[in-house]
């Protein structure tokens, strides 16, 4: 069962957008702990940096460093998720395709969190 954090990347991966970056204003932010916050439900100042969603963090890899990672399901496999990198100069480029280790991911969303890391580790 999924939950509503499970929307979000992880503290490590906002850390990285942050050092990269992103500033997008969110109500939802981490604090120095790694702990997820709403700040119009409960007031919180000194925060960390902003919690995206997995989805503003693939459209701010997109819009800005014109990395389009996807992710998408190669076969029937009981974890059949798998992400890519495409980059964008004058012609579109297929950087790669990213398994868990030569493994599938089993859920989008570990891939997803997957595939912005590599993009923040490895292309930016």
């Amino acid at each position: 069962m999924t939950t509503i954090a499970d929307d979000y990347v992880p503290f490590e991966t906002a850390k990285l957008m942050k050092e990269h970056g992103f500033n997008s204003v969110s109500d939802i932010v981490y604090n120095s702990d790694g702990y997820i916050f709403n700040m119009v439900c409960e007031p919180f100042v000194n925060y960390e940096c902003y919690a995206p969603t997995i989805g503003m963090a693939l459209k701010w890899l997109r819009e800005v460093h014109g990395l389009y990672a996807d992710v998408f399901i190669v076969d029937y496999a009981p974890e059949p998720w798998v992400g890519s990198v495409h980059k964008f100069n004058d012609e579109i480029e297929i950087v790669s395709v990213y398994r868990n280790g030569g493994e599938f991911f089993s859920t989008y969303e570990d891939a997803a969190n997957h595939i912005i890391n590599v993009c923040l580790e490895k292309f930016l």
